[in-house]
């Protein structure tokens, strides 16, 4: 298990706690600001929590996009080559920023919640209901946000309701494969070709086309392991290939040498064709 499956699962799963929790306090401010309610303790800390729970999504959004994830990683590598394939422009851009917004909505009901509770009416007495005005407006508008850009199951770009640890990679025939492979495999490549080299990783839903599978040997016997070399290195878009493949340039020559290794032992770890 990898810092990819462990943030990728953390967060598909707080997501629904904001989600609902934006809906919630949206709604019961609505309510409380139509019966002019005082501004409770209680409304104070469900409002913290919502906000703190959005932070805690927001900070593992940003782990998984600046270090964990390979879609967003192959993104940043090629933008403008990326904006034209979907999966990689909307998780790249549309998701990150419409999230992100809505994190900023959510800031900025709580501090005009806050300047509200100093507010004076014309009476130049403290008006505590005013306070659920501006929550249930950021809290509604980050909800509408939130639900635009979850990537539903039914849409091009969907992922499960629901992730599982581990991303369900399936078993290889020979378990001895994954050990030719070296850990670098596992933080930068198992994401999208899965732990196994079947190229069912935990990032390889919906995209087009499917990661390889490297237990095929039927492409990998037309390339030499300098081809294998270049593609790891600079990219499937620097090679007229997928632009979902991030380059790998920082990696030395020993380390290509070592994950060609592993591409090849899970081509022959497969079991003959009859």
């Amino acid at each position: 298990m990898t810092g990819y499956d462990v943030a990728i699962f953390l967060h598909s799963h707080v997501r629904w706690g904001v989600f609902l929790g934006t809906a919630l306090v949206g709604v019961s401010s609505v309510i409380a600001a139509r019966k002019q309610r005082a501004w409770t303790t209680r409304d104070d800390r469900t409002h913290k929590l919502l906000v703190g729970l959005a932070d805690t999504q927001m900070l593992l959004g940003l782990l998984l996009y600046f270090i964990w994830s390979p879609i967003s990683r192959a993104f940043l590598h090629a933008p403008k080559t990326s904006m034209h394939e979907h999966t990689l422009r909307f998780f790249g851009l549309e998701h990150a920023v419409t999230m992100l917004l809505a994190i900023v909505v959510l800031h900025a009901g709580r501090a005009r919640s806050k300047r509200a509770k100093d507010e004076k009416d014309e009476k130049d007495e403290k008006d505590e209901s005013k306070r659920h005005r501006p929550v249930a407006i950021s809290a509604l508008v980050a909800f509408a946000l939130i639900a635009s850009s979850i990537p539903w199951p039914w849409l091009r770009h969907g992922r499960p309701l629901f992730r599982g640890l581990g991303g369900g990679s399936r078993e290889s025939t020979k378990s001895s494969a994954a050990d030719v492979c070296p850990p670098i495999y596992a933080n930068e490549c198992a994401g999208c070709h899965g732990a196994q080299g079947h190229g069912d990783g935990p990032a390889a839903t919906s995209l087009q086309p499917r990661p390889r599978d490297f237990a095929d040997s039927t492409w990998s016997t037309k390339r030499s392991d300098p081809e294998l070399a270049a593609v790891i290195r600079d990219g499937g878009a620097a090679h007229g290939m997928s632009a979902a493949m991030p380059g790998h340039s920082n990696l030395s020559s020993e380390q290509l040498t070592e994950l060609v290794a592993c591409v090849r032992a899970f081509a022959d770890a497969a079991p003959s064709q009859p």
